[in-house]
């Protein structure tokens, strides 16, 4: 005999009641549906975690440039040297003049030996200055013009700056009382002062020097060079 599958009765018969076969196929699809969920439920945890651990785990950050270290300047200590107790004295500069003040040595080293004048103490060089000593250097200096020769007063200054201390400082110009023929040119010289120890400086203070020039109307005849302030 023939089964009849679309028969009602057959499933009766072989599955039990009807009613309990759709209870099983609601079960059945309940619980699929509950797996689905706790699967869903499952990864999405797990993605969470996944998550969580990103935000836990170190950010990396750029290296920072270090920053510079601190320039450290150490000042030199200063030290002191001691001073002796009796420093020497400064050391004197040498004397510089073109004729004044000058050893005889020096003197004669430039311009020769001298000659006899018919005045006693002074001496003529080259025929053209006569020269006295004191204490060993030159104290005056004399220089002459015959009239058909005589000189300018600017010619005659020039030729006396060449005789007198390098350091002699121009003071004044006057002319004696009594004697308008005579021009006087006083000076002072620091330098000088160390080439004489005597009372030397006639009519003037240490270091002073007088260049007399004695003029007339055809110019100058003579010019003298001495120490202290005494025009003659």
């Amino acid at each position: 005999m023939t089964q009849d599958w679309n028969d009602e009765a057959y499933y009766y018969d072989e599955y039990g009641d009807g009613d309990s076969g759709r209870s099983w196929s609601t079960m059945a699809l309940i619980l699929t549906g509950l797996a689905g969920v706790l699967i869903g439920f499952a990864c999405a945890a797990c993605l969470g975690g996944m998550g969580l651990a990103f935000l836990l785990l170190p950010t990396p950050t750029a290296t920072a440039n270090p920053a510079p270290a601190a320039t450290v300047i150490i000042l030199p200590t200063p030290t002191f040297t001691p001073q002796p107790a009796n420093p020497p004295p400064p050391e004197a500069q040498p004397f510089a003049s073109g004729g004044l003040g000058l050893s005889q040595q020096e003197w004669e080293q430039r311009y020769g030996p001298g000659s006899p004048s018919e005045t006693p103490g002074y001496l003529w060089y080259q025929g053209t200055y006569l020269v006295a000593y004191q204490e060993g250097n030159v104290a005056y200096i004399e220089q002459r013009w015959s009239p058909e020769n005589a000189a300018t007063i600017d010619n005659a200054r020039a030729q006396s700056s060449g005789l007198i201390p390098t350091d002699g400082q121009y003071v004044q110009t006057f002319s004696p009382e009594g004697r308008p023929d005579l021009v006087a040119d006083l000076y002072f010289s620091q330098s000088l002062i160390s080439r004489f120890s005597g009372n030397v400086w006639v009519g003037g203070q240490p270091g002073n020097f007088a260049v007399t020039y004695t003029v007339s109307e055809s110019g100058v005849s003579r010019s003298v060079i001495t120490l202290g302030n005494n025009p003659s």
